[in-house]
């Protein structure tokens, strides 16, 4: 049986327990880098020794990617995980008498990185220099986009896939039930999140929550009908990766920042939280990480502390000296006019009046 074979019957066998964003990227793989080199083999000519050969040709280069660079060590190592696998399989369906042991030997490189070397690499920004970032922002979609990722972590497709269906502005949460991401011939498409644990529910501030409420009535107000499944950042089609790379760009050039990249901001949201609070369960909760070593590769080693976040937070804290009583009364007004504006029951004149009055209230009281 010849390579080919075999991977068209384990893609039948795959295909019930793979989401197909996962099968796209196995056939891709396998397609642009397996197939010229093994495709047309028969199962008994691929040996350990061959395959050592493949995978060191793809560390010297001779095989290069779509920008003429050489492949990285995570990307040779999955596609050497993919023979493997594939190798792995014939041994299990008896396609082949292919040695398990010499199987087993076809272990991945180890990419060692220094944690230190890791942490110095990864750009982040601190309060100051985030707000020098926003007042750049010329764009209000862009600057509640922008504010999301700081203050909130949520990861690049977690946000391109956001719908007004996943914010509940009366309880100031945001919940994560899908990303986007990009699939060779099928373009940008929603799918389930990373893992089971990047499934979650988070608590926005009050001045994002406001942001947002006022960004959704404007939304509202535009389409006239229940926008409820539109995406937050694009409408009825969701923002692409590329647009929001641009747009990242161009506000950061503009703001004269050291260059970040668009995941400095969740590096910098979970920066931020663990050294005002040191609680590594409840960050990485948040972050949607399967485990809290991976929350710890956050910790940044640089020395100052989020002190303009702190002083912020108190100076909220002490602003907010009013009785029990009276924050009770303000807080049901608040919450009975979001719920009203919420419904779809009132035309965009009534839903501004509305909002006059829940402005009113949040400003006099």
């Amino acid at each position: 049986m010849r390579l080919n074979d075999l991977f068209e019957k384990y893609l039948y066998d795959i295909d019930l327990t793979h989401q197909d964003t996962t099968i796209d990227s196995i056939k891709y793989r396998y397609n642009s880098h397996i197939k010229d080199s093994f495709g047309e083999m028969e199962l008994e000519q691929i040996t350990y020794i061959k395959i050592k050969k493949f995978q060191k040709m793809l560390l010297d280069g001779k095989y290069k990617n779509n920008d003429n660079k050489k492949y990285s060590i995570s990307y040779i190592n999955i596609l050497v995980k993919l023979l493997k696998r594939l190798m792995k399989y014939a041994i299990l369906m008896n396609y082949v008498n292919f040695n398990i042991e010499e199987s087993r030997g076809l272990e991945t490189i180890r990419d060692i990185v220094n944690k230190d070397n890791f942490i110095s690499k990864q750009i982040i920004w601190n309060l100051s220099e985030f707000n020098n970032f926003i007042s750049c922002v010329d764009d209000e979609i862009y600057r509640i986009l922008f504010n999301i990722l700081y203050f909130c972590g949520l990861r690049k497709g977690e946000i391109l896939s956001l719908r007004w269906d996943n914010i509940d502005l009366i309880e100031s949460t945001i919940t994560i039930d899908s990303s986007a991401s990009k699939v060779v011939g099928r373009g940008q498409i929603v799918k389930a999140p990373k893992t089971k644990n990047s499934y979650r529910t988070i608590y926005i501030h009050e001045t994002l929550k406001k942001e947002l409420l006022n960004y959704y009535i404007s939304e509202k107000t535009k389409y006239n009908y229940n926008i409820k499944n539109h995406f937050v950042f694009g409408g009825i089609k969701m923002i692409g990766f590329s647009t929001l790379d641009r747009r990242f760009k161009k506000y950061k050039e503009k703001a004269k920042l050291s260059d970040m990249n668009l995941h400095g901001f969740r590096h910098s949201h979970a920066t931020m939280l663990l050294e005002l609070t040191n609680d590594i369960y409840n960050v990485s909760k948040r972050l949607g990480h399967d485990n809290m070593e991976t929350t710890e590769i956050y910790l940044h080693s640089n020395s100052k502390a989020q002190k303009d976040l702190s002083d912020r937070i108190e100076a909220e804290i002490q602003n907010i000296i009013i009785t029990n009583s009276f924050k009770t009364l303000k807080d049901n007004l608040q919450k009975i006019l979001l719920q009203e504006i919420t419904k779809n029951m009132y035309n965009n004149n009534e839903i501004n009046s509305i909002m006059s009055i829940y402005e009113y209230v949040n400003k006099v009281m």
